[in-house]
């Protein structure tokens, strides 16, 4: 595979997720849309984004030893079709008039661990379809393309759908699942891991993972900075329709205009990605971001201008998206393959984990001092952990360790 093409094999896999992430644009602001008609409590509007993200506490590690066990495309495609028949089922029952909180923390907690187990899987087979030398590209498109259709264009038409009829934007997101499954299974090839783990003992091979991070100065350090990050964010993600609503008075449509600021902030960082670490490294690029992001925190939750917090918060976006790119592929290009199912679950465990910890957080402290409350502490969050990382991640470790492991 030259370096100037990615191959039909990833061109699939990003149609897969391009369509994918469409529909999961759509139900981002259909969910907390939904849960703000039933109840204006924060804690229990926060409850849908710690819903959502539990499962990456619960089921990183299984979804891991799965994604390093099975056929990875396979995998992904069941995992697509049973999801969307839960939002068919879910759109069917808002039609007949079951809108109520329960059910929709039940509905984003089984999603949730779809999405672990798809987003675990899909990471280990991105740098099976394309070259080492093309990962940072192939992340870069993905992530520029998730960031298009999941924050720009999903969430505006996700807003009007749900403006017209509640259960609209669930519906289409389950045709969306259903088209993915079928696309992801027109890749070619078979995509199990190159040493799979076998044996009796399960749960040891479950550990694998979180043994080789420990082992790694350099990992366990990303793995604790991906955690704060999360906390924090999630301090912000579980409140924002609430603060979008009543303290930038945005509207159900202003909400899903936001989002999509936020997504171009984030299509940026994506693209932007390359160059920057090009040219000040992968360490100062994450440590920049992470002060960025508090920056933009801090900012946004003293404001009340809706146009003026979205560009904040855009901007803040810029970073955390050119840091994904940079971690994925570095994480890609070092892991070995047998074990990348497991590392790459063993870090969300405790990275993405963090997130529902965190919107919970922020849904506390938004009830006792205000909707302006999680920003602020976020700000200070990411800002404290961009002086800290800075003695481990920096552009010399991450040359030390990459060096290490080719």
């Amino acid at each position: 595979m030259s370096s100037r093409s990615l191959g039909r094999n990833f061109h699939r896999l990003w149609a897969a997720a391009a369509v994918s992430n469409l529909g999961d644009g759509l139900r981002l602001v259909a969910f907390p849309l939904l849960a703000a008609t039933i109840t204006r409590d924060p804690g229990l509007v926060a409850g849908v984004t710690v819903a959502l993200r539990l499962p990456w506490l619960l089921f990183s590690i299984p979804a891991g030893e799965l994604a390093d066990r099975v056929d990875r495309r396979k995998l992904m495609a069941f995992v697509s079709g049973i999801q969307g028949a839960v939002m068919a089922l879910f759109g069917l029952a808002l039609l007949a008039g079951g809108a109520q909180l329960p059910l929709l923390y039940m509905v984003a907690f089984f999603l949730g661990i779809g999405e672990v187990t798809f987003d675990t899987a899909a990471q280990t087979l991105i740098p099976a379809t394309v070259d080492q030398q093309n990962l940072e590209r192939a992340n870069g498109r993905l992530i520029v393309t998730e960031r298009i259709v999941n924050e720009l264009i999903g969430p505006p038409v996700g807003s009007f759908l749900f403006a017209a009829v509640a259960a609209a934007p669930f519906i289409t997101d389950a045709f969306s699942f259903a088209i993915a499954a079928v696309l992801i299974l027109t890749i070619t090839g078979t995509f199990k891991a190159s040493a799979a783990p076998t044996g009796s003992a399960p749960q040891r091979s479950m550990l694998d993972g979180l043994r080789w991070v420990w082992s790694h100065r350099l990992f366990r350090s990303l793995t604790a900075f991906g955690a704060v990050w999360n906390f924090m964010s999630g301090a912000v993600a579980g409140i924002l329709i609430l603060f979008a609503l009543e303290t930038l008075r945005t509207g159900e449509v202003g909400f899903g205009l936001l989002m999509a600021a936020l997504a171009i902030g984030g299509i940026t960082g994506g693209l932007v990605a390359p160059w920057l670490r090009a040219r000040i490294g992968p360490g100062t690029l994450m440590l920049s971001a992470s002060a960025l992001q508090g920056l933009a925190y801090g900012t946004a939750g003293l404001l009340s201008s809706p146009l003026w917090a979205g560009v904040t918060l855009a901007i803040g976006q810029v970073g955390f998206f050119a840091v994904l790119v940079v971690f994925f592929s570095l994480r890609q290009a070092i892991v070995p393959d047998h074990l990348l199912g497991r590392v790459t679950a063993a870090m969300r465990l405790i990275g993405a984990g963090a997130l529902p910890i965190g919107a919970a957080f922020g849904g506390i402290i938004a009830g006792f001092l205000g909707l302006r409350a999680p920003f602020l502490v976020a700000a200070s969050g990411f800002l404290l952990v961009a002086i800290l990382g800075a003695s481990t991640i920096n552009n010399a470790s991450i040359a030390a360790e990459f060096g290490e492991a080719v």
